[in-house]
């Protein structure tokens, strides 16, 4: 089930200026850092996807980090965010505000570059030929959360401190691992797919629950601003 995705505006993403915008006719301008909860983007802005029959689904709980979350509890769940970064030699990471308990899974976080259909024009629902890759490398990157702990906790995880290094228009395969410092990614600046995955458990987990409050991508290098 895709949920049709609206053009950020301030009162989406209090925590940024300028937002990144979620769908562009033409090029969009490279963004400034944002943070915007799942509170105000679930509803609209997030891909749910079904695999064997359980979806992520929206819950608004005023105990929750922000207000709400979104919950799975299938193994290899996942959803999408939309977004724009550059760019090239820019760099970003992306912090992940979540919950755990006696049933939680391990969350991952995948990124994938989206295609240019035209030269100059991007539509990013489109997932033809996105290879999503995973933002860890020999255990390096941060881009995997075990969830479990044995009273329900919130927890959080940032990942990511990656360097876009292609060309723009260049497709995303891979992450390296530089020097223990920062992860590369070898594709270009322009539209990617930002994936939450549900992927396996911690032995001592009973299920495969994942719930998730917020993300926030952040731009890290001196030259944002």
């Amino acid at each position: 089930m895709a949920m049709k995705p609206p053009i950020h505006g301030r009162d989406h993403c209090p925590g940024g200026s300028d937002p990144i915008p979620c769908i562009s006719s033409a090029r969009p301008e490279w963004s400034n850092p944002i943070h915007c909860s799942i509170l105000e983007q679930a509803a609209s802005e997030f891909l749910f996807t079904s695999v064997g029959g359980t979806r992520w689904v929206y819950v608004a709980d005023s105990t929750a980090p922000y207000g709400a979350y979104v919950q799975t509890t299938g193994d290899t769940h996942f959803f999408d965010t939309m977004l724009n970064i550059g760019p090239q030699n820019s760099q970003w990471m992306v912090h992940v505000i979540c919950q755990g308990g006696s049933d939680f899974g391990k969350l991952e976080i995948h990124l994938g570059t989206v295609a240019y259909l035209t030269v100059g024009d991007y539509d990013l629902e489109t997932v033809n030929n996105v290879t999503y890759v995973l933002m860890e490398v020999g255990g390096f990157g941060g881009g995997v959360k075990d969830c479990y702990s044995v009273a329900a906790s919130d927890k959080s995880f940032t990942a990511g401190g990656f360097i876009i290094r292609g060309d723009p228009g260049v497709k995303g395969t891979t992450f390296t691992n530089v020097g223990g410092a920062h992860l590369d990614w070898n594709g270009g600046p322009g539209p990617h797919r930002l994936r939450i995955k549900l992927n396996g458990k911690n032995a001592s987990s009973s299920g495969f629950r994942g719930r998730v409050s917020s993300i926030a991508l952040t731009r890290r290098d001196e030259t944002a601003h």
